[in-house]
């Protein structure tokens, strides 16, 4: 290391090090509570064979969230930059863009599931699994949605927002709690899918409106790119 990071003045403090930290942290276990409860209300209520394709549809959904994770990855770093130095016209560009990438790599990686799914599940996975298709794409429903407006969760936590990430996070997996067991009941393993698919569109939308009312930025994949921020910046 540079030896000029041992003489460096630290540029934050332990207490505002773990009001950043615990908040994403948090926030991190309810995307795991809300990733394995369905898995977990789907096994005390329906067969083990429906399990088994609602485990398959959630293991291609890893490929399916791929883009979105090295997206918010790559772009985490100059979120923070460009917020640092005060440049919210380039800000907002790189996230309007980065919601169109999200967006278009959702699209792409989905498209064969779309034209010959239950073909590709029956050669991957197995025969018995082809009904893994539709849950499949009712998931992905709730990851294009997530992904239209934008990588809310990203820009808020760099931007010096995460407690509105968590309290968004907490939101959706409350409502998912709520929708799984009637959607369970009445449409079975696609039920759990759709819950799942409402409760991720939910946490984009809520990350959405918390930048574009502290920010004052639209960050959508439809919002027009250049020209600065449409709307006039408020107080956090």
């Amino acid at each position: 290391m540079p030896t000029a990071v041992y003489s460096a003045i630290p540029q934050m403090t332990p207490s505002q090090w773990r009001s950043s930290a615990l908040p994403m942290a948090l926030t991190e276990g309810l995307r795991v509570v809300q990733g394995q409860a369905a898995i977990l209300v789907l096994s005390a209520m329906v067969s083990m064979a429906d399990v088994g394709k609602f485990r398959v549809a959630t293991s291609l959904m890893t490929l399916l969230v791929l883009p979105i994770s090295v997206i918010s990855l790559v772009t985490g770093p100059h979120v923070s930059r460009l917020a640092a130095i005060g440049d919210r016209r380039r800000l907002r560009v790189m996230l309007v863009y980065s919601a169109r990438g999200m967006v278009a790599s959702v699209a792409v990686l989905l498209l064969p599931f779309v034209l010959a799914g239950n073909w590709l599940i029956e050669n991957i996975f197995g025969l018995e699994y082809a009904g893994a298709n539709r849950i499949f794409l009712m998931l992905a429903i709730g990851v294009l949605a997530y992904a239209l407006f934008g990588a809310g969760a990203n820009a808020l936590n760099m931007l010096g927002h995460q407690k509105h990430v968590t309290r968004a996070s907490l939101i959706s997996v409350l409502v998912l709690c709520l929708l799984l067991w009637p959607a369970i009941v009445f449409w079975g393993n696609l039920g759990a899918a759709a819950a799942v698919s409402i409760a991720s569109a939910l946490w984009g939308v809520l990350l959405w409106q918390d930048i574009r009312r502290l920010e004052a930025m639209d960050i959508g994949a439809w919002a027009v790119a250049g020209g600065g921020s449409s709307l006039p910046r408020r107080g956090k």
